[in-house]
């Protein structure tokens, strides 16, 4: 991805600013976990990929290429939500680990607990 932005979690939402700070885009949280706050998030720079974690709740969210909107020409991007895992702990700090072929999401926890793909109402309130 070669545009330059941003990634912070304001709340129970995460924000994409554009280079100049400029809101590009809010993602809310899930309205079935109203209470949940964004407890971590990190931005792949290469891919533009998202993980933002609310709780046990991982979820990833993937640019996809869009028309360019009046008075944003630089910014043809709109995130969509692609996968939702929850895991045992809650989730304490989330990053991209690149290694060339693959990106892979790091988290760490206080107790090692595997992941599974996410069956709650989470992945679908949130489309």
């Amino acid at each position: 991805m070669n545009t330059p932005h941003q990634v912070c979690a304001v709340g129970s939402d995460v924000v994409i600013l554009g280079a100049d700070f400029s809101r590009v885009q809010i993602i809310p949280g899930c309205s079935h976990h109203s209470e949940q706050l964004v407890t971590s998030v990190s931005c792949c720079q290469d891919s533009g990929k998202i993980a933002a974690t609310y709780g046990n709740i991982i979820r990833v969210f993937e640019p996809t290429n869009v028309a360019a909107e009046r008075g944003k020409p630089y910014f043809n991007y709109q995130w969509v939500e692609t996968q939702c895992f929850t895991v045992k702990e809650q989730v304490n700090a989330v990053l991209w680990n690149m290694d060339g072929n693959s990106s892979d999401i790091i988290v760490d926890m206080h107790h090692c607990g595997y992941a599974s793909k996410c069956d709650s109402p989470c992945l679908q309130d949130c489309e």
